[in-house]
């Protein structure tokens, strides 16, 4: 039998927490006693943060979910059903947010870097 309790924390423009508060919120979390936590800061951010606090946290599994609490709670209208069943929703947000073309770009390497390992 799987034993699942889930509980829902969230931290309001989590973006802007001080050094104290980042060690109350880690103290927080702790208390609770959670396997996974989820981390909606964005990229790179959300990555530097679990990095930075990984062994602080008595957590198991931690997931970087970038934006997808914004588009969750309706902050961030997702794209067309015909983008998304034809896998081009990245290609809506581009257009919506210009600004990530630059992290597109990585997106490409990151590809070829795994295809390049899988050959060795």
């Amino acid at each position: 039998m799987i034993n699942i309790k889930i509980i829902t924390w969230l931290v309001i423009e989590m973006v802007f927490f001080s050094k104290d508060d980042e060690e109350n919120i880690i103290k927080e979390i702790n208390s609770l006693n959670v396997d996974i936590i989820f981390v909606g800061l964005g990229v790179p951010k959300q990555e530097k943060w679990i990095k930075e606090n990984i062994n602080k946290l008595n957590a198991k599994v931690f997931v970087g979910v970038g934006g997808s609490f914004d588009v969750f709670s309706g902050k961030i209208k997702r794209a067309p059903k015909i983008m998304i069943n034809l896998h081009l929703e990245w290609l809506y947000r581009l257009y919506k947010e210009p600004w990530r073309w630059k992290r597109m770009l990585a997106l490409p390497k990151f590809v070829f870097k795994i295809l390049k390992e899988d050959k060795l």
